[in-house]
């Protein structure tokens, strides 16, 4: 039913919303550090900005995964693979019991595959858009715009909502 370009568009679509949701698990990180492991808001910060270098190093995860295919594959392996990773860093979070430093390496490993998606996300925006020019359609400002809006609504969903579920956690 759907074609190549517009599945593109679809996955592009649910990867920004769940980067603007992702704001969620960061709240309960930071209620971790600082209510589970009782740092201070100096070492908190420290290891946020630690654990947010994966994001510095796109370019090369861009690199990886134009340089050495999969199964004749560019993205998709790429895509799938980052996806599991991120979501077992998640169950990971919440079934092991956790000291710090294996709690900012698990934090490492779902950021590492967060910034792995997000520049899979933008290089199939490139790709679309220029497959879209080929037939004549200068869709490239809609389709990043696409990609923001979508993000940006997962963010202001994430902002709504984050305060009333961390009271049902708390109050549980």
């Amino acid at each position: 039913i759907c074609n190549a370009e517009t599945e593109r568009l679809i996955v592009i679509s649910l990867i920004s919303f769940s980067q603007g949701v992702s704001g969620l698990p960061d709240l309960a990180i930071q209620y971790i550090y600082t209510d589970h492991f009782h740092l201070s808001p100096a070492t908190v910060t420290s290891l946020i900005s630690l654990t947010y270098t994966p994001w510095f190093l796109k370019v090369f995860y861009g690199f990886i995964s134009d340089s050495f295919p999969i199964m004749g594959y560019r993205r998709k392996p790429y895509l799938l693979l980052m996806t599991l990773m991120t979501i077992l860093s998640l169950i990971g979070l919440a079934v092991i019991e956790l000291n710090v430093y294996l709690f900012v390496g698990i934090i490492v490993v779902y950021q590492i595959s967060s910034a792995f998606i997000n520049t899979l996300a933008e290089a199939l925006i490139i790709e679309t858009s220029r497959k879209q020019a080929k037939k004549g359609k200068n869709q490239t400002a809609h389709n990043v715009f696409l990609f923001f809006f979508i993000r940006s609504f997962g963010y202001l969903l994430t902002s709504f909502c984050s305060g009333a579920l961390i009271e049902i956690i708390i109050l549980q």
